[in-house]
């Protein structure tokens, strides 16, 4: 005669689960239907998701397994099961004593994980890969979810169109803890500057998959470069004035082609004839993105050549810091972008006059 109820063989507590996953129960030996029901229960507020009678087509048994497919997947966080005494038997019709998760008993209380990856460009934390970065541009991530994990096919979009061809083969390995990288060696030799691009990348738990975005990143590997017209500009001379004297402040204004990113310029600035022109980082925001403003306060007996404005040597000549576009490719200045309009300069006694010929209009200097 048995009289030996079942058992649970083992708890869940430890149980990871995908969120599709059905919830399978182990007993000591085989069961049957009792009455009752199954109420699962969501850990961090214990509501109740659902609750399933014994005799509902959503729970099957099998010899000493019961399994329950819940009517929703479940979303990820932590859960538990109550059962009463009686919903299950074993097959002389001992009655199992049931599942309480009262206090410190967690008999059944398992958690679910979504199936998902995190997506990172490396190189790309701004959103954008410029010059220096492009050669050494690589995928990397994070997996979360139950089961053995597999990264089964990496993709690469502009917009809604494919780059390149699918990756499906010799593809990242998913480390044991839950990273992986696709070395730059492996990415697609079609990414083109100019371009924006989304990365798609395929995880399987062996049963399920999911195909989770990045987020976009530019290809900008160009750097930023004078205007090709008139790229330099002098300020006006003082309402009111005829000349500008000791104490005025003259702006020299560079526009660029690309719109800047102004971190710490301390030091920045441009030498002419000696001195100064040193970069107004705020006047440069307000002037616009693509321009930077130099100034120089006039002083005594200041003379300036003409050929003090031909900047040959912009390498020693112009000093930038910390100032790229906003990929982060530093400007670079050709010598054909590098000259200023000619001036020439005259000095009579106590006046500097500074033509400017290639605009047909003159600013003078003077001293007090």
């Amino acid at each position: 005669m048995d009289t030996t109820t079942a058992t649970l063989t083992a708890q869940a507590m430890s149980v990871i689960l995908g969120e599709d996953s059905n919830l399978v129960i182990d007993f000591s030996e085989n069961i049957k239907a009792g009455t009752g029901n199954i109420v699962i229960h969501k850990a961090s507020d214990n509501t109740i998701v659902e609750t399933i009678a014994i005799d509902n087509s959503k729970i099957s048994i099998a010899n000493d397994k019961l399994t329950i497919n819940p009517t929703a997947d479940l979303t990820e966080g932590t859960y538990y099961i109550k059962m009463a005494s009686g919903v299950i038997t074993d097959m002389a019709g001992n009655v199992f004593a049931g599942i309480t998760n009262l206090g410190a008993d967690t008999t059944w209380a398992f958690e679910t994980k979504a199936l998902f990856t995190t997506i990172a460009w490396i190189g790309a934390d701004d959103n954008y890969i410029n010059d220096s970065e492009k050669d050494a541009t690589a995928l990397s991530g994070t997996v979360a979810g139950a089961g053995t994990l597999s990264i089964t096919k990496i993709e690469f979009f502009e917009g809604s169109n494919t780059v390149g061809t699918a990756i499906t083969s010799g593809l990242p390995a998913v480390a044991a803890d839950g990273t992986w990288t696709l070395a730059h060696s492996a990415m697609p030799s079609e990414l083109a500057d100019g371009k924006t691009y989304t990365a798609a990348v395929t995880l399987s738990d062996g049963t399920n998959s999911t195909t989770i975005t990045s987020t976009a990143v530019t290809y900008d590997t160009i750097n930023p470069t004078p205007i090709t017209t008139n790229p330099w500009t002098l300020s006006n001379i003082p309402a009111g004035q005829s000349a500008f004297k000791a104490g005025d402040i003259i702006s020299l204004t560079l526009t660029m082609s690309e719109t800047l990113k102004l971190n710490n310029t301390t030091d920045s600035k441009v030498v002419i004839a000696g001195k100064d022109f040193v970069l107004d980082k705020t006047a440069s925001t307000t002037a616009g993105d693509k321009k930077l403003v130099f100034k120089y306060s006039v002083q005594a007996g200041d003379s300036i050549a003409a050929t003090d404005f031909d900047i040959d040597n912009p390498t020693s000549d112009i000093t930038l810091n910390n100032i790229t576009d906003v990929a982060g490719n530093a400007p670079v200045f050709t010598a054909d972008r590098v000259v200023l309009s000619k001036l020439s300069i005259l000095k009579k006694r106590v006046w500097v006059i500074i033509l400017l010929r290639a605009l047909m209009w003159g600013i003078l200097l003077r001293q007090p």
